[in-house]
C-alpha cells in the first residue's frame, strides 16, 4: 500500500486544524476582560486618584449595615467598561426587607455612582437577602 499521498493531505489538514484552535485561543485570552485592581477616580498630570476594590466593598457593608441587614457579603467585578456587584446578606425578617430591596438597590446604585464620580460607566448590583436563623443553637442541659 501507498500511504505518502495520504499522509501530506492529513499533515496539511493537521496543520490547518491546529493553526485555527491557536487564533481562536489567541482571541479569547484577548477578549476576556482582566479585573482591575481599583477604580480611577482621577487622573491628573500629577498624580492619579483611585478606590481600591476593598474599599468599595467597605463602602457598601457600611451603608447596608443600617437597613437590617447582617452578615454581609459582596463580590466585585471591576472591568474598564462596568462595574458588577454581587452582595448576599442576611435579614432576621425577610418579608420587610425585600419590601424594601428595590429602595435600598436604588439608594446603593446612586450612592456608589456618586462616589465613583464617573456616570459613563455601567453600575450593575444583584442583592440577595437570605433569611437569618432565628434558632438558638446553644445546646442547654435538659432539666427533668
Amino acid at each position: 500500500m501507498n500511504f505518502s499521498g495520504n499522509t501530506d493531505m492529513i499533515r496539511y489538514y493537521y496543520g490547518i486544524v491546529l493553526l485555527s484552535l491557536s487564533v481562536i485561543a489567541l482571541l479569547i485570552v484577548l477578549l476576556i476582560p482582566n479585573q482591575l485592581p481599583d477604580i480611577l477616580l482621577e487622573k491628573t498630570k500629577t498624580g492619579r486618584l483611585a478606590v481600591s476594590n476593598y474599599g468599595v466593598k467597605q463602602f457598601i457593608r457600611t451603608q447596608l449595615s443600617g437597613e437590617g441587614l447582617s452578615n454581609i457579603q459582596v463580590k466585585l467585578k471591576n472591568t474598564r467598561r462596568q462595574k458588577k456587584f454581587y452582595i448576599v446578606a442576611d435579614a432576621a425578617y425577610k418579608r420587610s426587607v425585600v419590601k424594601e430591596l428595590p429602595r435600598i438597590s436604588n439608594q446603593l446604585t446612586n450612592d456608589l455612582t456618586n462616589l465613583l464620580g464617573d456616570h459613563n460607566t455601567r453600575v450593575k448590583m444583584s442583592v440577595k437577602v437570605n433569611q437569618k436563623s432565628t434558632k438558638n443553637n446553644h445546646l442547654a442541659p435538659r432539666v427533668v
